[in-house]
């Protein structure tokens, strides 16, 4: 979300007042609206491309996570609704326009990787929403998958960690 030149500047300002881009942090929020004129925009070159950005920065900034550190976790509030809208997105793509096992396993890494620090942050609702989503997509890689077996022991601890040792 950076650039020098006089138009980006000018285009980022009429953005911004007109509430269509925020920027905090180094971070853009864009509305809905603007997201869906830009995809409209793109060729379906350029969308690939911007795919697999998307993706590699969202698996970039989830690997920060560690479970151990509280300093980490509240990474976990800024990447979920991001990581959540990625991965239903590609769901509903059916990995048309992506490159196979690596986003199944990737979009399942995310969704556990984020659910986990929830877990230990205490917020079972949020991670168990997360790593449902995650051992769903785990499925598909198969159950013998390392994917699989991981999701399905952060869905086991988050149960655990409820009390439910039936579920």
């Amino acid at each position: 979300c950076e650039g020098d030149d006089d138009a980006y500047m000018g285009a980022r300002e009429e953005l911004e007042t007109a509430s269509l881009l925020t920027v905090r942090d180094g971070f853009c929020d864009k509305h809905r609206l603007l997201q869906q004129v830009v995809r409209e925009a793109m060729s379906e070159t350029d969308l690939q491309a911007q795919i697999l950005v998307v993706q590699t920065v969202l698996h970039s900034e989830a690997s920060k996570i560690d479970d151990d550190d509280p300093k980490t976790w509240l990474l976990c509030s800024q990447l979920d609704s991001h990581v959540s809208a990625w991965s239903s997105w590609a769901w509903q793509q059916g990995g048309k326009s992506m490159k196979g096992e690596d986003v199944l396993s990737l979009s399942a890494e995310m969704l556990r990787t984020v659910g986990a620090a929830y877990r230990h942050m205490g917020q079972y609702q949020a991670a168990h929403r997360l790593v449902s989503n995650a051992l769903e997509w785990a499925k598909v890689l198969g159950v013998k998958h390392s994917e699989y077996l991981s999701t399905l022991n952060n869905m086991a601890n988050i149960k655990g960690d409820q009390g439910d040792y039936e579920g």
